[in-house]
């Protein structure tokens, strides 16, 4: 059996392991799911739209993440019909 201060540092160096730093958490994600897009618009305080060329990015602002998805326009104009946060062209 370990002496008591060696299962000490380890807890504590383990625990430095599985901890994530706070920057790392709110990384922008990409999602490739429009349900799930729909589904988080609810939490969210606000949905960017920025418009280049074919395609169409959609930024969604929840407290804790940035959420991405990209689309064609036509698929991008029947989402930001039903995304139920505030929506604001970029």
């Amino acid at each position: 059996m370990q002496p008591f201060t060696e299962r000490i540092q380890f807890i504590l160096w383990s625990r430095k392991l599985f901890c994530a730093p706070s920057w790392w958490l709110s990384l922008p994600s990409e999602i490739k799911d429009v349900d799930r897009f729909l589904s988080l618009s609810e939490t969210a305080t606000e949905c960017r739209v920025k418009r280049t060329g074919d395609t169409v990015k959609l930024k969604l602002r929840t407290p804790t993440m940035l959420y991405t998805i990209k689309l064609d326009v036509a698929a991008a104009e029947d989402l930001i019909k039903k995304v139920k946060c505030e929506v604001k062209e970029v």
